[in-house]
């Protein structure tokens, strides 16, 4: 496997990744994620394509997304897409990726004392 440099990405160019085929929402989700480009939108994101009804790259996308979000910003997502990423944790092909993101979680944006 070929690994290569993610280039740097802006939010309008995301929002249009965003809106197309599975590939470019991939594209999209791990360079935002890396960049931690809008934190807040990128969440959203991630949000809308961790659930069952998507394609499991997409899914496993969006987990990495979240995890380097957490890893560059320290922000916590929310509770519900946290629950998102424990129920996505039950599945085989996720669950390396969920159990990555509970480790930054956990490392990086520990719940408050």
């Amino acid at each position: 496997m070929d690994y290569a440099a993610l280039d740097d990405i802006t939010w309008e160019e995301a929002q249009r990744l965003l809106d197309g085929e599975a590939a470019d929402q991939i594209d999209a989700l791990l360079r935002c994620g890396f960049y931690a480009v809008m934190p807040r939108l990128t969440i959203d994101a991630c949000r809308d394509r961790v659930g069952p009804a998507n394609p499991t790259q997409l899914r496993r996308a969006a987990i990495v997304c979240l995890g380097h979000l957490v890893r560059r910003t320290g922000v916590r997502p929310p509770g519900d897409v946290v629950e998102l990423v424990r129920d996505a944790d039950s599945d085989s092909a996720l669950s390396g990726a969920a159990v990555d993101f509970f480790d930054d979680l956990a490392m990086f944006a520990p719940p408050p004392t």
